[in-house]
């Protein structure tokens, strides 16, 4: 093994099939959403959202709503977009 650690790479599968197949039994996982980062002054543009999982086996994005209505939001785009920009 390059890295100096025998058998490491085996044991990383295993162990990340291991973790995949328990998610797909109880149907629970961790994922994640990432906001683009905007230049100073265009904070406010609605950009699409990347949502993973944690191993990015799994990948979509949360676009915006076709106009800046929150009524035409049936995706609860700008409740997101608000909830990660208040809280991180």
């Amino acid at each position: 093994n390059q890295r100096g650690g025998k058998g490491k790479g085996k044991s990383k599968s295993k162990k990340k099939d291991a973790q995949s197949s328990r998610r797909s039994c109880d149907g629970k996982g961790i994922f994640k959403i990432q906001l683009a980062a905007l230049p100073p002054g265009m904070e406010d543009a609605p950009t699409p959202m990347l949502l993973y999982n944690s191993d990015r086996t799994a990948k979509t994005f949360l676009h915006p709503p076709s106009s800046a209505d929150d009524e035409d939001d049936d995706g609860d785009y700008f409740k997101i977009r608000k909830m990660i920009n208040d809280n991180g």
